[in-house]
């Protein structure tokens, strides 16, 4: 009897179960773009679009999108860069290599996250967490001087393996002049599911303006999400600064 009673209670909770984790897994830093960029000085909004950044080997990049704000002593501007893709597909190994246990992974990441049983977009779970494409970051702080631009004093983004990675604080290995071409970011897609690395020597790049991010493509790819947060590092003042 008892057994029976409980039944509806353990179906309820085998259906709740996977909502909570896809509503944990999705909330995200909240930023309203209109706002960000109404608050920038006309100056400094010509020299974020005038400046490129450089990608190597950037696939089917689409759209870079831009959110800044002025740090509130005014010695720094924050950018965030959004790189939007079509979607994601795993390339299994072929363009980058990875090891075994890795390409069975990538056999059955199809199945369920980024299709449905491998049918053309479908989309599958990463649309119903994340929305529609796939959006990386690139954080960059630039320095400020005069109502001028100045050089990055420092860059984050995603390494394989979803590694958090700002230069120069995180790691003796690289330093600023290895990301840069000028005095604009220079890296290079590294993973399937465009995570970035330094560039390679003697590679050569694309460059890419960013505009300002619209608030209706931001709804659409449902950017509040937990989508690209490593781009919306300084420009909230709930998120810590690179």
């Amino acid at each position: 009897m008892m057994q029976r009673m409980l039944q509806p209670v353990r179906n309820m909770a085998a259906l709740m179960l996977p909502l909570l984790f896809i509503g944990c897994a999705t909330t995200g830093t909240s930023l309203v773009p209109h706002q960000l960029h109404n608050r920038l000085p006309e100056r400094i909004v010509e020299e974020i679009e005038r400046r490129p950044i450089h990608i190597a080997q950037p696939d089917d990049l689409q759209h870079v999108y831009y959110l800044a704000r002025v740090h509130p002593a005014g010695d720094r501007v924050f950018v965030g860069y959004f790189l939007e893709w079509p979607g994601e597909f795993p390339d299994f190994g072929r363009m980058y290599p990875v090891s075994r246990a890795e390409r069975w992974r990538q056999l059955r990441i199809p199945l369920f996250y980024t299709n449905w049983l491998y049918l053309p977009k479908t989309g599958g779970l990463q649309r119903q967490m994340f929305g529609p494409g796939d959006v990386e970051g690139i954080t960059v702080t630039y320095a400020l001087l005069v109502d001028s631009l100045g050089s990055p004093m420092s860059i984050g983004f995603e390494m394989p393996g979803h590694k958090a990675m700002t230069i120069p604080d995180s790691t003796d290995e690289w330093s600023l002049p290895d990301i840069m071409s000028g005095d604009a970011p220079f890296l290079q897609l590294a993973s399937w599911n465009h995570m970035f690395s330094p560039p390679a020597d003697g590679i050569t790049s694309q460059s890419f303006h960013a505009r300002p991010f619209p608030g209706k493509q931001w709804d659409r790819l449902k950017m509040n999400r937990r989508r690209a947060e490593i781009a919306k590092r300084g420009l909230s003042d709930s998120v810590g600064a690179p």
